[in-house]
């Protein structure tokens, strides 16, 4: 992940979840954690939502360094892989 700022971070999804459709079906919504961090101590730790049918994908989460923590939040249009 790179922050607008031009902060790269790496790390993981902690877990994803389909919340629409069936394994045969396209997924039209999905809920995923994660969590990534950067070499100089920052952390952040949020989730990316995507719904399809509103064509719409928002991340919230938290970023943080040390005892400073500021809360972030973005949206964006939703991906059709098919």
């Amino acid at each position: 992940m790179t922050t607008n700022t031009g902060l790269k971070m790496s790390g993981k999804f902690t877990a994803v979840r389909q919340t629409s459709g069936t394994e045969d079906s396209t997924v039209k919504t999905f809920n995923a954690q994660f969590q990534v961090s950067s070499s100089n101590g920052y952390t952040f730790v949020g989730t990316l939502n995507h719904d399809l049918s509103s064509g719409y994908c928002t991340l919230n989460g938290t970023i943080t360094k040390g005892k400073a923590a500021a809360d972030v939040q973005g949206i964006g249009p939703a991906y059709n892989a098919g």
